[in-house]
């Protein structure tokens, strides 16, 4: 083989490489992002919960409705949940487990269930109605448990 032969190949297989860099860092910049905002998401999720709870402990709630705000980030990122794991987004800092997409009539029948649980707290909360609240407020906690030691890694 000549070495212009060589060179050329070497050039081309370069440049093939090269030019199909751009869609694969362009695909694992989607699923970064797309894992980056589930773990917004989540962090709200848990900053909610530790506002209601805190204040609920400490018998600082008067009136359900002091805990509007918590109770609405719930409620919105809950509706959400299984469409924060879309497939393939097993990537970068994400804590999910593979299980996740193993079992996912599971995960999404957890995820529903959020949803239904997250509606009903904000419903107590309008409503004024504190049994109703902690009864969701529980409720809620228990199913983070419950998605949480299947589907996520340990810290």
């Amino acid at each position: 083989m000549s070495r212009p032969f060589v060179v050329i190949v070497f050039a081309f297989g370069c440049a093939g490489l090269l030019s199909g860099a751009p869609a694969w860092a362009a695909d694992a910049d989607d699923h970064l992002r797309k894992v980056n905002a589930r773990i917004y998401a989540m962090k709200s999720m848990k900053q909610a919960m530790s506002t209601i709870g805190t204040a609920l402990s400490r018998g600082q709630v008067t009136d359900p409705i002091q805990l509007l705000y918590p109770a609405k980030t719930l409620n919105m990122a809950g509706r959400r949940v299984a469409a924060l794991f879309p497939e393939g987004s097993l990537v970068g800092p994400s804590k999910a487990r593979p299980d996740v997409w193993n079992d996912w009539a599971h995960f999404e029948g957890l995820a529903e269930k959020n949803k239904e649980i997250a509606g009903a707290l904000l419903a107590a909360v309008e409503g004024g109605d504190m049994p109703a609240l902690e009864k969701n407020f529980k409720a809620l906690g228990n199913l983070c448990t419950d998605c949480h030691r299947p589907f996520r890694e340990d810290d």
